[in-house]
């Protein structure tokens, strides 16, 4: 279990200041083994919220 102060404590420095959902990585993920995806050949995709 996280302590409240921690969590708002790491949520200051999350420039769209709340935690990431799982949804929102897997859009991510989805997206990249689609074929929409199909041209990109290499990145850092970075999934934190800012």
């Amino acid at each position: 279990m996280v302590r409240p102060a921690t969590l708002r404590s790491s949520e200051r420095r999350i420039s769209l200041g709340r935690p990431g959902q799982a949804t929102e990585v897997a859009s991510a993920i989805a997206f990249l083994v689609s074929d929409d995806a199909s041209y990109i050949t290499g990145i850092d995709l970075v999934i934190d919220g800012g």
